[in-house]
């Protein structure tokens, strides 16, 4: 191998490596949203007044929705 195809393997391989660790960090971020929708679930039959729990529902679903954006987004692109 020449020098030029040697350096070319490492820039992808590093390109590669990037790219699967962005995407494990993602899926780590929606599984801890998952864990935080649960969690609302569960308080919103203890509390006795959960006024306040769709909105936090609301807001992990539209982080939840970003993050699937961000995921495909890595995925296409990088």
């Amino acid at each position: 191998m020449n020098p030029e195809q040697l350096l070319q393997l490492q820039t992808q391989g590093g390109i590669f490596i990037f790219k699967i660790g962005f995407l494990i960090i993602l899926g780590m971020v929606g599984l801890f949203l998952f864990v935080i929708r649960n969690q609302i679930r569960s308080m919103n039959t203890i509390v006795t007044q959960p006024d306040m729990f769709p909105y936090l529902e609301a807001f992990v679903y539209f982080l939840f929705i970003c993050v699937i954006a961000l995921f495909i987004v890595t995925a296409v692109i990088l």
